[in-house]
């Protein structure tokens, strides 16, 4: 079922919802904190998000993985 096309959308959709991924096309971070924050960075920390969750959930890694897990994108 993991290997189906449609795992895609479950990565883009569950994450979108559960990591709240959709909030960062809105996201404002204040400049004064955050002044190299653009577009390229928004969409990279959207990807290596999604990137993330689709290696837990292909690789049937155990749900502390999201917590402490020894690897990234």
């Amino acid at each position: 079922m993991l290997k189906d096309t449609k795992a895609r959308a479950l990565v883009e959709n569950f994450a979108g919802q559960w990591l709240e991924l959709r909030s960062l096309k809105t996201a404002t971070p204040d400049p004064g904190l955050f002044p190299t924050f653009d577009e390229a960075l928004r969409s990279a920390m959207l990807k290596e998000s999604e990137l993330f969750f689709e290696a837990v959930v292909k690789e049937d890694r155990g749900i502390l993985d999201f917590l402490d897990a020894d690897f990234t994108f």
